[in-house]
């Protein structure tokens, strides 16, 4: 182990390129203008009309991946309610949220977990003097999520993750399976030097996580990346446009080489345009006239905009054009297959999550959670899958093949399947009291 960490040159233009995308994200488009000139004294950032699809494709992304819920259901229910605690106390769904958005503008997000419990509270040996309530942790553990123009992440030979980086500005983390290093700030491109190393004290529990999007090899895709190209050509089209319309509807007049106008008193005053006015001047150089627009095709715009809604799987959305019945099915088929992937990935987060949460359990209060069982459920905005999931599960439960407790996990309809089966026992008792 070395004493200082640098960050490679295409590790810098990563994270550089998803600063990008972020400032797109967030409506700050950067553009190579090269329409009409703006009206007098005004620039092109103050005239500068914009389409944000990005934003729009990565909400869409997110609200389909988490749009009606995402949650962890243990069979115990003081670690159930232990969980439900912790989940409200750390916002747990806007976080999800928040991961969701990332996965779709920068191909992943980076999750720590963040520990807030004093100092005092620890011990010579390095663990902890807590009551011995578990809901404790529901005080001094939290959850940071990190987009990749803050963080990135490395691979061994394997195509496993080595290491997550996060760059906090003067602060560098770097998060391992055994340890965290923290270096100090240096100048871009120079050498971090090592200010700490924190070994992890929890055997088995990560200190970070990579939450990716649908990935190719140690490549995670971004879905906006490569229409943020399309997207300054359309937005460029779209102010050229409204330029054009302004000029059109307040032209703008010019004298060259003309004396300025004074009055009878012989003092400035402004040059007159409108109806009825002439303009002459004794200059043969004179040149009068009116600003001139460029024509711009309104179709380059529908042109533009049809390709990135192809590009996002959003047609009808992008174009107004909605599509019924099995069209829409077909139309709608990569998407929610992109979708499904997606949604894997968080349920995939959360069960590595869960899986720290009984372990920190065990190490903060001295428990043992080993055997314990928990489900994460993940249900976005995905009517085929859910519908074909839900069917396929009512025939096994007809034929006997299968439980309630798994055909009610398979509905869309409930949100925590123990509350039900609780419900249900409790309508059943009833219904034999009233018999008796």
């Amino acid at each position: 182990m070395t004493n200082t960490i640098k960050l490679i040159p295409s590790e810098q233009l990563e994270m550089k390129r998803a600063a990008k995308l972020r400032r797109y994200y967030k409506g700050d488009f950067a553009t190579d203008y090269n329409g009409i000139p703006p009206e007098k004294g005004r620039t092109v950032s103050q005239v500068l009309k914009t389409d944000n699809v990005i934003a729009r494709t990565v909400n869409r992304y997110a609200s389909s991946v988490l749009g009606k819920y995402a949650y962890v259901e243990f069979d115990n229910e003081d670690l159930e309610a232990v969980s439900k605690a912790w989940a409200k106390k750390i916002d747990l769904a806007s976080k999800l949220l928040t991961i969701a958005r990332y996965q779709s503008l920068y191909g992943g997000a980076v999750v720590k977990l963040i520990f807030k419990i004093p100092d005092r509270l620890r011990n010579k040996d390095g663990s902890y003097s807590l009551s011995s309530n578990p809901e404790d942790i529901t005080k001094y553990v939290d959850l940071a999520v990190f987009g990749m123009d803050r963080a990135l992440v490395r691979y061994d030979d394997y195509n496993n993750v080595e290491a997550i980086v996060i760059n906090l500005g003067k602060r560098l983390e770097v998060f391992y399976a055994d340890r965290l290093e923290v270096y100090e700030a240096a100048n871009l491109g120079a050498e971090w030097k090592l200010k700490e190393t924190i070994d992890n004290p929890v055997v088995g529990v990560p200190l970070a996580f990579f939450v990716p999007n649908i990935q190719l090899g140690t490549d995670s895709l971004s879905d906006v990346a490569d229409i943020s190209t399309l997207q300054e050509a359309l937005n460029n089209a779209i102010t050229q446009l409204n330029n054009n319309v302004t000029l059109h509807g307040s032209p703008q007049w010019y004298a060259i080489g003309v004396d300025a106008p004074v009055d009878d008193d012989g003092n400035p005053v402004p040059f007159r345009f409108g109806a009825g006015q002439v303009l002459h001047s004794e200059n043969a150089n004179a040149q009068f006239g009116k600003t001139g627009v460029d024509r711009l095709d309104a179709g380059a715009i529908d042109a533009l905009t049809k390709q990135i809604s192809l590009a996002t799987y959003s047609l009808s959305l992008l174009t107004g054009t909605i599509p019924s019945g099995e069209a829409l099915v077909h139309l709608s088929r990569d998407f929610n297959a992109y979708i499904t992937e997606k949604q894997g990935k968080v349920e995939r987060f959360l069960e590595s999550l869960y899986g720290a949460f009984l372990g920190l359990l065990d190490y903060l209060f001295n428990t043992s959670t080993e055997g314990e069982t928990f489900r994460t459920f993940v249900a976005g905005y995905n009517p085929l899958k859910e519908r074909r999931d839900f069917e396929e599960a009512f025939q096994l439960y007809s034929a006997g093949a299968l439980s309630l407790r798994t055909l009610l996990d398979t509905s869309d309809i409930i949100q925590t399947t123990q509350d039900e089966l609780d419900r249900l026992a409790e309508e059943g008792k009833s219904q034999v009291e009233e018999a008796i």
